[in-house]
C-alpha cells in the first residue's frame, strides 16, 4: 500500500464527506479512476506525465469544492516542477511536421529557379523581336532611298502595294479582335468561382475550464485534430464512449467523420498544443488557451436545414 500524503488526504476526506466514489468523481471529472487513485497516493508518477499533475489536481479539487489555486500554493512542495511549455505558437497553417517543412522548402526554391529562368527567356525573345523589326525597317527605308534616287521608283505601284498593306492589316486586325472577343468570352465562363457554405460558430456556454460551441450551416461534420507539441488529450463523443486518451506529441493528428453522431469532446491539459478544424475551419477556443491550460470543449452539430 502507498502511504497518503497531505494533499491526496484532503482531497480524498473532501470526497468522501461528499458521498463520491472514484468512479463517480471519473465522470465528473473525465479523469480515470487510476489517476485519480495516484493523486490520493501521492504517486504522480503514475500520472501521463509530471506537467499534468496540476491540472488533475485542480479538477480533482474543483469536483469536490475546495479552492484549487490555494490548495496547489499550500502543497506546491509535493508536486513535481512544472515543465516550460513554448510561450510563443506558430499560426495554425504553420504547424506542420519538420519532413514537410523541408519538402515545401525544396518546392519553393525549384519553383522559384523555373520562374527566374522563365522570366529571363521571355525577356531576350522580347529583345530579340525588337532588333529583328529595328533592322527590317532599316533596310526597308534603305531600299526606298535607293529607289527613290534612282528615279525608276513608280508612284502608282507603291500606292497601290500601301493599300494591299493596309487592307491586310485591317484584315488581321478585325480578326484578332474577334479571336480575342471569344477568348475573353470563353476565359470567363471558365473562371467564375464555385460558391460556398461558410461554417457557422456559436459559443452556448462557459463554465470553469469547460465550454460548449455549436457549429451549423453545412451538410458534414468532419473532425480533424492536430497536436503542435507535447500534451494530454482525450477524444470522446459526448457519451462516455473514448475515442483515444494518451499523451501525443507534435505532429500527431487525428480524424473523425461524426455527421452522424453530431458531437465530439476535446479534454486536454494543454490547450495551446491542440488544434481543432470542422470541415477545414478553425474552431477557436472559446477560453484563453494563455489564460487556461485545462481545458474541456463539446462541440455540438446543428445540420443544414
Amino acid at each position: 500500500m502507498f502511504a497518503l500524503s497531505e494533499l491526496g488526504l484532503r482531497l480524498k476526506s473532501a470526497r468522501e464527506e461528499l458521498g463520491l466514489s472514484l468512479e463517480e468523481l471519473q465522470v465528473k471529472t473525465k479523469i480515470q479512476k487510476r489517476y485519480l487513485s495516484a493523486i490520493e497516493e501521492g504517486e504522480f508518477s503514475r500520472l501521463p506525465g509530471e506537467f499534468y499533475a496540476r491540472a488533475f489536481v485542480k479538477s480533482y479539487a474543483e469536483a469536490v469544492g475546495l479552492e484549487p489555486e490555494l490548495l496547489l500554493e499550500e502543497h506546491s512542495a509535493e508536486l513535481p516542477g512544472r515543465k516550460q511549455e513554448p510561450a510563443d505558437l506558430p499560426p495554425r497553417v504553420n504547424r506542420k511536421k519538420a519532413s514537410t517543412k523541408k519538402g515545401v522548402k525544396k518546392s519553393s526554391s525549384k519553383m522559384s529557379s523555373f520562374v527566374n529562368t522563365v522570366i529571363i527567356i521571355v525577356i531576350a525573345a522580347v529583345l530579340l523581336t525588337i532588333a529583328v523589326i529595328f533592322f527590317q525597317n532599316q533596310a526597308q527605308d534603305g531600299a526606298v532611298q535607293r529607289e527613290t534616287s534612282s528615279g525608276d521608283f513608280d508612284d502608282s505601284q507603291s500606292v497601290a502595294d500601301q493599300e494591299e498593306d493596309n487592307t491586310a492589316e485591317d484584315e488581321t486586325s478585325e480578326n484578332e479582335t474577334e479571336d480575342t472577343s471569344e477568348g475573353a468570352d470563353l476565359e470567363g465562363e471558365q473562371e467564375e468561382p464555385a460558391q460556398g457554405q461558410e461554417l457557422e460558430q456559436n459559443v452556448e456556454d462557459i463554465s470553469g475550464f469547460n465550454s460548449i460551441v455549436s457549429v451549423a450551416n453545412t451538410e458534414e461534420f468532419n473532425v480533424r485534430v492536430e497536436i503542435s507539441g507535447t500534451a494530454w488529450l482525450q477524444l470522446s463523443d459526448g457519451d462516455g464512449d473514448i475515442f483515444t486518451e494518451n499523451e501525443y506529441a507534435e505532429g500527431d493528428e487525428f480524424t473523425y467523420d461524426l455527421t452522424e453522431t453530431g458531437t465530439i469532446e476535446v479534454n486536454t491539459g494543454y490547450a495551446p498544443n491542440i488544434q481543432v478544424f470542422v470541415n477545414g475551419e478553425l474552431i477557436q477556443w472559446p477560453i484563453d488557451p494563455g489564460a487556461q491550460d485545462r481545458q474541456r470543449m463539446t462541440i455540438n452539430y446543428q445540420p443544414a436545414s
